[in-house]
């Protein structure tokens, strides 16, 4: 465990595998997590009261407790040669009412892979009722590109952090909403982003592009190919596209329009 800008621990405690792991904390939030975890009363300095609250409970172990408290994190593993982030965590809304507390909490991970990465969470925290969540789990890119959508001059994680305090804001998300209500909403704004990813995947679009750049260019390659274009059947494309959507597992729903020229 560590304080920011210092460490607790020097070397990191080891896990099983060998590595080291920290989490690293504001002065402002380790004092709050302190207050929150509340273990052998106020005094002394806020390492001794961080370290006497927390106890013997590891890295892993003190990552609900913030969630509880509300504060902003950041998980970090240590394996001998470098320090690296694996887990961020930022409230976004933390409200109390009637004992009961809500935490709307964005977590995101590190890895190898744009397949998972990012979690909304509406928890509901009670110190007798114990503790529910709702949450909604997507790809780092796509939460990315949401980000990206609703925040001007930003980037990554810092765009999408401040993308859904815009939503709460503008009274979007919030205690207004019935339980599990925050998560529902943004399940809905999510979906066409994790759409786009998924569709890729399926049309083999080349990484390193933009996203809708990516699709754009998988879809010109049916044309290339004749799977949709002209010269088919009437509805063969449509049909065809409509498929693709299927097997990628994005909802869609197929419509006709007819036009006539009064010409």
């Amino acid at each position: 465990m560590a304080l920011e800008p210092y460490p607790t621990t020097d070397p990191p405690a080891r896990d099983r595998h060998g590595r080291g792991g920290a989490l690293w904390l504001s002065l402002d939030a380790a004092g709050r997590l302190a207050a929150a975890m509340d273990r052998g009363g106020p005094g002394g300095d806020l390492r001794e009261r961080l370290a006497r609250a927390a106890g013997g409970s590891t890295r892993d172990g003190l990552v609900p407790w913030c969630v509880r408290a509300g504060v902003p994190f950041d998980a970090r593993r240590h394996d001998g040669r470098r320090t690296t982030s694996v887990h961020r965590g930022h409230p976004i809304l933390v409200t109390e009412e009637a004992g009961r507390r809500r935490i709307l909490l964005l977590e995101f991970w590190d890895s190898i892979s744009d397949s998972f990465g990012f979690r909304f969470s509406e928890v509901y925290d009670h110190p007798t009722a114990g503790r529910h969540t709702f949450d909604v789990d997507t790809a780092r890119r796509a939460i990315v590109l949401f980000g990206r959508s609703g925040v001007d001059g930003h980037d990554g994680e810092v765009a999408a952090v401040a993308a859904f305090r815009a939503r709460v804001a503008a009274g979007e998300l919030g205690p207004h909403l019935p339980p599990g209500g925050n998560r529902d909403l943004v399940e809905r704004w999510i979906t066409p982003y994790t759409s786009i990813r998924r569709l890729n995947e399926l049309l083999g679009a080349a990484p390193g592009a933009d996203p809708q750049a990516r699709l754009a260019r998988g879809f010109r390659d049916l044309v290339e190919r004749g799977e949709i274009g002209d010269g088919l059947p009437l509805r063969q494309a449509r049909d065809r596209v409509q498929a693709l959507f299927a097997e990628a597992g994005v909802p869609a729903e197929p419509a006709d329009s007819h036009w006539i020229s009064s010409d």
